[in-house]
């Protein structure tokens, strides 16, 4: 087992060093890349696949614009809960 020395640890900026730069990890932007494109490939397919007058067609029925709104405030809440429910306040 190797022992922990001081220097392998990280160092904590002092008063005259600036912080060290954090970069974004290349694999977040690989999940950020497969996902829109998975995305954009089921968009894409659907357009496609029934036509953009299909869709034209969905906003002007009867109760669309209730069922909108309800999907707007489940989202809302289900958002609000998720937050309450992970972030931990700090003390």
């Amino acid at each position: 087992m190797d022992a922990v020395t001081y220097e392998a640890l990280p160092r904590r900026a002092g008063a005259g060093e600036e912080p060290p730069q954090r970069s974004l990890p290349v694999l977040a932007l690989g999940d950020l890349l497969v996902t829109a494109v998975y995305s954009l490939l089921q968009l894409w397919g659907a357009l496609r696949f029934s036509g953009i007058s299909a869709f034209s067609g969905v906003v002007s029925q009867d109760g669309f614009a209730a069922s909108m709104w309800l999907s707007v405030r489940l989202a809302l809440v289900t958002t609000v809960i998720n937050l309450v429910l992970m972030v931990r306040p700090r003390v």
